[in-house]
């Protein structure tokens, strides 16, 4: 069976891209791992989401604190600010003045000055992230988000991604999905996915054509580990980081 897969750099300055040998080397280790690949068998393991993965995981849920989502009603944290959403490890923050990153600016599209914003910390919701319009429909301020995010950044954990694979004895190492099966509304999560089996803490064969499937607040609260390696190739800033339980329906 064909299989695709590739790599990319991106960053505000040329010097600091990878060279083209690198990005080759890069897709090619990349799409050979998934050669050979079967669908897992039905179960309920713990996964390890990828820099990739972990970054979308987190652009959904930013979209979830997003003001305008919130006011609409059209997320499962409407009714949640001040409370525990996620595990305490978590710190989840937006930082627009950080030097050199994609993200980095000092106003919004509205032109409202951007300052850090703690949206996480220690598992509690402690803010939405608004433009002019949303915060007076939520009788708030704006916090400088007028056309979304800037550098949302988690905080890193202390486990290099060895360690998370190794801490697993059956599991999924997530990294590939696709599909829209997220729910902002009711926090429901389910995903077309791909990656590599976990067996007595080891990456064993390529596994594809399955889906995962928790819900937001599950998987919040379930995220036990966190990595130490940040992937900077993106407006999320995010290392990768391991969720106790999550559903795969495969064969």
């Amino acid at each position: 069976r064909k299989q695709s897969d590739g790599w990319y750099s991106r960053s505000r300055f040329r010097k600091a891209l990878e060279s083209r040998e690198d990005l080759a080397r890069q897709a090619g280790d990349s799409t050979r791992r998934n050669v050979g690949s079967g669908k897992p068998t039905r179960c309920e393991v713990p996964v390890v989401f990828s820099t990739e993965m972990a970054q979308s995981f987190l652009g959904s849920l930013a979209s979830a604190m997003m003001g305008d989502n919130v006011f609409r009603k059209h997320s499962f944290l409407k009714d949640s600010l001040g409370e525990t959403v996620a595990n305490p490890e978590i710190r989840l923050s937006d930082e627009p003045l950080l030097p050199g990153k994609l993200g980095s600016r000092h106003y919004d599209n509205e032109g409202v000055k951007a300052t850090p914003l703690m949206l996480i910390d220690q598992g509690k919701l402690l803010s939405f992230m608004c433009s002019t319009y949303s915060a007076n429909k939520l009788d708030r301020q704006s916090t400088g988000h007028a056309g979304g995010i800037s550098n949302l950044m988690l905080k890193p954990g202390n486990y290099c991604d060895e360690e998370l694979i190794a801490s697993i004895d059956n599991g999924l190492y997530l990294t590939g999905m696709s599909g829209q099966g997220v729910n902002l509304t009711t926090g429901d999560y389910s995903r077309g996915a791909q990656g590599l089996w976990i067996r007595k803490g080891k990456l064993a064969e390529p596994v594809s054509e399955f889906t995962i499937a928790s819900t937001y607040p599950e998987m919040l609260k379930g995220i036990s580990m966190i990595g130490s390696e940040v992937d900077d190739r993106s407006t999320i800033l995010t290392p990768a980081f391991r969720i106790d339980s999550m559903n795969i329906s495969g064969s």
